[in-house]
């Protein structure tokens, strides 16, 4: 399916204009009303052409009539690392620590395509996954109060 990929002023907009009546109803209910505008297109936007397009909204929301742009996700487009993050994190990736090239290039003289070998290594090495794994582990069951699911059972 094509989504007209231009800015909208609200998710009505957004459902009127790509006719998307019938998958509204079916994700938000019979009665549904727009509310999280953005939240609302990008579940239907993963609904019908998962991982295709990308939601922006400008500024504090309804500062004009289309603060919400819809465009589709094209990696030859140059778009910027917040923008990125964002749409990573709305696919459930914790981004707010990303290794970038500069760490190690600021530690060793070493090109580019070598600092992200070592990025590799470093991050797939066996000690830092047990690392993180331990560390959620402890955040888990003690900052949360969380039930592990084989406790569940």
């Amino acid at each position: 399916m094509e989504i007209e990929t231009t800015n909208y002023m609200s998710t009505n907009d957004f459902v009127h204009q790509n006719k998307l009546q019938e998958k509204a109803e079916e994700l938000f209910g019979k009665d549904w009303v727009a509310e999280d505008d953005v939240e609302q297109i990008e579940q239907l936007l993963d609904n019908v052409a998962p991982n295709k397009y990308m939601v922006t909204c400008y500024g504090a929301m309804f500062n004009s009539d289309y603060d919400i742009e819809v465009r589709e996700l094209d990696c030859t487009t140059n778009y910027s690392t917040a923008e990125l993050r964002k749409e990573l994190k709305r696919r459930g990736y914790q981004t707010d620590n990303l290794w970038h090239t500069d760490d190690v290039k600021i530690k060793y003289d070493c090109e580019s395509k070598e600092a992200q070998e070592v990025l590799i290594k470093a991050l797939n090495n066996e000690a830092t996954i047990e690392q993180v794994n331990v560390a959620i582990d402890i955040i888990g069951d003690e900052v949360f109060n969380l039930k592990k699911k084989d406790e569940l059972r």
